[in-house]
């Protein structure tokens, strides 16, 4: 399901991205020690940061293959790739086919990517799951068959 036919630019995409989340140390902002998430400081509050939120290899082809996805796109399909992304968190059964029978491809790329940017950020509080669900309701819908 996953296309492995990807330009020399998804390919250095991919290695930014795997050269960033693999260069963390102790003076990184996001280095953990034993505990899986950390709190931050700051003057609005403090939120958890999930620094296992970064891209990994697989999760970076699967956005990928989204980022390819367009409105030809069957739901079925987008419903596995967003289980891939979001594979860690539970969610209900049926949970991603419907988010991808009511919103465009393009809606649900453009929130992905804006997840995994606040997700690497250290913005999102618990679940990024949630977070994408939340952000995608009040996005465009896409156009029902009469």
């Amino acid at each position: 399901m996953i296309d492995n036919n990807f330009s020399d630019d998804d390919l250095e995409y991919l290695r930014r991205v795997d050269d960033v989340s693999s260069h963390k140390t102790e003076h990184s902002p996001n280095y953990l020690t034993d505990s899986a998430n950390v709190l931050n400081a700051s003057v609005n509050g403090s939120c958890k940061s999930f620094v296992d939120w970064a891209l990994n290899c697989r999760n970076s082809k699967v956005v990928l293959s989204l980022k390819q996805s367009n409105s030809d796109t069957p739901p079925i399909e987008l419903e596995a790739l967003l289980k891939e992304i979001f594979l860690q968190w539970p969610s209900k059964e049926g949970h991603w086919l419907w988010i991808a029978q009511r919103h465009t491809a393009r809606s649900i790329n453009r929130q992905v990517m804006d997840t995994l940017k606040q997700g690497l950020r250290g913005a999102i509080r618990k679940t990024p799951p949630a977070y994408f669900t939340d952000r995608i309701k009040y996005r465009e819908r896409r156009k029902q068959l009469k």
